[in-house]
């Protein structure tokens, strides 16, 4: 049966690869993950990093239009 991580953890080994100089199988090993789902985790991190800012975009967007709205 496949092993769970949390997302937590897998932000956490995803930035650990990107923000050092270790490669994804020294972090893998130390983690015991397979560098292939290592190597998975940190394609799939890169992909929706656009959408983390474009969230954040549409959030201020929302709140600038709420601040204009008047209750009655």
């Amino acid at each position: 049966m496949s092993k769970r991580y949390s997302a937590e953890v897998k932000s956490r080994i995803v930035l650990e690869v990107l923000q050092t100089d270790r490669g994804i199988g020294s972090v893998a090993r130390e983690y015991d993950v397979h560098p292939n789902t290592v190597r998975n985790w940190e394609n799939q991190f890169k992909a929706n990093a656009e959408e983390v800012f474009s969230k954040d975009k549409t959030i201020k967007n929302l709140q600038r239009e709420n601040r204009g709205v008047r209750f009655v």
